[in-house]
């Protein structure tokens, strides 16, 4: 991030990965899923933890050029909305061209329960229309990040 800053660009695009962006999950920014037809409603994140970190990271973003980014990848992602979530996120800390928005599912549950979460996100036809149809994800369960499959 600091080499994009000072000199505009990067070498080749960077991904940005972050553990458990934005926990929405119990609040009712979790329903995110809940209007097929529509974006994700205006406003603050009420409701959801978001660490500083993560909006500083979503600022910066904001500040770099396009072709210096590829994906924000949601390490331990579980749910529709966690994806959804950064999204609104990216709006919120004014990001103008949305990074692809990739989950990454790690633990056995977290697999096990990904193709639904896909089929629910997916049938979101606005969040169908924004990603123009296309979707990344990542399965894992192994390595650094805190996967037990």
């Amino acid at each position: 991030m600091h080499e994009v800053r000072a000199c505009g660009h990067a070498p080749r695009a960077c991904d940005t990965c972050m553990h458990d962006a934005c926990t929405c999950r119990g609040s009712s920014r979790a329903g995110l899923v809940c209007h097929p037809r529509s974006p994700p409603p205006p406003g603050p994140l009420s409701g959801c933890s978001v660490p500083q970190e993560v909006i500083h990271t979503m600022r910066v973003l904001a500040e770099i050029p396009k072709d210096s980014l590829g994906a924000y990848v949601i390490s331990m992602a579980r749910t529709a909305s966690d994806v959804l979530a950064v999204v609104l996120l990216q709006r919120e800390c004014g990001v103008k061209d949305f990074l692809r928005v990739v989950p990454l599912f790690e633990t056995l549950d977290d697999l096990t329960n990904a193709p639904q979460q896909m089929r629910t996100l997916l049938g979101n036809e606005w969040y169908r229309t924004h990603i123009n149809g296309l979707q990344e994800c990542m399965i894992g369960g192994w390595g650094r990040g805190g996967g037990d499959a």
